[in-house]
């Protein structure tokens, strides 16, 4: 009965929590801001009979209510995230209440590369590790501007920040570049160029 529009938003962004065949013959709605029936959290009540809005203690001044129900959330941030209730009073005095839920999500930082180059058992080992302020992220390499396909001599970390590859071929020379995103937005690193005339460190790899 209820459609958030859209379901995932960027901070900042608009939703729209459309109704969809609200009772013709409704007395009355409350928009809550979570999934209680209490005033503390009531946003906004809209009285047919009475032909009055009245805005309650959650109202912050980026609503708006339509006579059909929905309710639209403008400059939204992560606080606004989360349930909310619509409560219809029917006609027969009975109270109906109806639930939906959306998602905030911040827009992601521009991540960068960090290189560590090393010498293992005379042979040499590079990782690569996207550096990211954002948590909750998604992250993808490339390769050459390309998808980066991996190879036996490649390695992620659990969360794909780290990528190893030993013993280094000259095949893996080229540009290297990692994505971060989330349901919202997304970044790419700039390119790191890989060479054999990168500095070698000595260390465990």
């Amino acid at each position: 009965m209820i459609q958030s529009v859209p379901l995932y938003a960027a901070e900042g962004e608009s939703v729209l929590l459309q109704v969809h065949n609200l009772p013709e013959d409704f007395k009355a709605f409350t928009w809550y801001r979570a999934i209680y029936r209490v005033p503390h959290f009531e946003i906004v009540e809209h009285s047919r009979e009475l032909d009055t809005i009245t805005w309650g203690d959650q109202y912050s001044r980026r609503e708006t209510v339509y006579d059909n129900g929905t309710l639209l959330l403008q400059n939204i941030t992560e606080q606004d995230a989360g349930m909310y209730t619509l409560a219809i009073l029917k006609s027969d005095s009975k109270i109906e209440n109806v639930y939906v839920q959306f998602h905030v999500n911040k827009h992601v930082a521009q991540p960068f590369v960090r290189v560590t180059n090393s010498v293992v058992s005379s042979h040499r080992c590079v990782i690569f590790t996207c550096v990211s302020p954002d948590t909750d992220v998604s992250i993808r390499w490339f390769f050459n501007n390309r998808p980066l396909r991996l190879s036996r001599r490649m390695t992620l970390s659990p969360t794909k920040c780290g990528l190893r590859i030993y013993p280094v071929k000259l095949e893996n020379i080229g540009e290297y570049k990692c994505e971060v995103s989330n349901r919202v937005s997304s970044k790419t690193s700039l390119p790191v160029w890989f060479h054999e005339k990168n500095p070698v460190k000595y260390i465990h790899c």
